[in-house]
């Protein structure tokens, strides 16, 4: 543990050593006028047990708790914390501590909660991360980590809910495209360069397919409803001209054409006059086309629109606003967007 504190607090933070009156040694001095002794001590000896060390809480003597965030670290991370056995929570958050996260974090399989957020800690993340199996929080984000990120299998996110597992795996990177941002497929939360964070949940209706698959399966369903639509007015429309025919003697010719003008003047109305759309009402083939090829040129034209909506924290060309915040005070994010059910009713 000393190791840890003594490499993780770099050189703003304190002197690892000082000197103190030897008392033992001047009681043994035959002179008064003799100098006065000194020994150097660390700076943790002056506690009795490392459980009154800042930070620190124990049980029975042993560390299962380190709370160092905000404090000034500048150091780096000690390969001795993998000796911490009974370590269940290690908070190390808004510091400046570098370099790399050791491998050896992956032997403390009765962690918890890890907050190694907000850091300058570089390079990949180590794979030994994936034997931390009791893991309720994981955040690493506001780092400069790269690579693959991998979690525990059968992982479940707890009262942290999307707040659970957060790195940098949000678009775009600090990096650029090269190497990207992080990959991390056990992620709850992504975030990027701003500091902006999004949930890696996906629609539900879409966990099946992508946008794209789904515009064409739109289109069907548009398509299938036309035909529908076109066969139920096509049975009304021959109902009608069979009631018709069974009343031919009490209506004229001229109320006939009158009534048919009429329904024909409605329809156009309905869809806008001089609408493209009120081709669909004529018998003229080539008017039939026109029409046809408006609607295929709006659906080629949405389609930019429908990729670009794709649900891919990775990838930058997607149209996705990052509206949460997962800040350096509260281990739970926060939406800030103003979109609400209540607004889309």
């Amino acid at each position: 543990l000393a190791d840890f504190y003594n490499e993780a607090k770099g050189l703003e933070w304190t002197e690892s050593t000082r000197k103190v009156l030897d008392i033992a040694a001047k009681q043994l001095l035959d002179s008064p006028e003799s100098p006065t002794p000194y020994r150097t001590i660390a700076w943790l000896d002056e506690y009795e047990s490392h459980c009154l060390w800042k930070g620190i809480t124990c049980e029975d003597g042993y560390t299962v708790k380190i709370e160092l965030n905000a404090n000034g670290l500048s150091g780096r991370l000690s390969s001795s914390i993998g000796k911490l056995q009974n370590l269940r929570e290690l908070d190390v958050s808004d510091n400046e501590i570098k370099d790399t996260i050791p491998s050896e974090i992956g032997l403390l399989e009765q962690l918890e909660y890890v907050k190694l957020s907000f850091n300058r800690f570089q390079r990949e993340m180590p794979p030994e991360v994936e034997n931390l199996k009791k893991l309720k929080l994981f955040q690493a984000h506001g780092n400069k980590i790269t690579g693959t990120v991998t979690l525990s299998e059968g992982l479940v996110p707890d009262k942290f809910s999307e707040s659970s597992f957060v790195t940098d795996c949000g678009s775009p990177s600090l990096f650029g495209d090269d190497p990207g941002p992080v990959d991390c497929a056990s992620c709850t939360m992504c975030c990027n360069e701003f500091e902006e964070c999004f949930p890696t949940e996906k629609n539900a209706l879409l966990e099946w397919k992508d946008y794209e698959d789904f515009g064409f399966i739109l289109l069907g369903i548009v398509l299938a409803s036309m035909f529908a639509v076109n066969g139920v007015s096509s049975l009304w429309d021959h109902r009608k001209k069979s009631v018709r025919d069974r009343s031919a003697r009490t209506l004229t010719t001229e109320y006939i054409r009158q009534k048919s003008q009429a329904d024909a003047k409605y329809a156009i109305k309905s869809m806008g006059e001089g609408s493209v759309y009120s081709f669909f009402l004529t018998n003229n083939i080539l008017a039939w086309f026109f029409a046809l090829a408006t609607v295929a040129l709006q659906f080629w034209l949405l389609q930019p629109f429908i990729i670009a909506a794709e649900f891919d924290l990775s990838d930058d060309v997607k149209d996705l606003v990052y509206t949460w915040k997962c800040d350096r005070v509260s281990d739970k994010c926060e939406d800030l967007g103003d979109l609400t059910w209540q607004g889309w009713f």
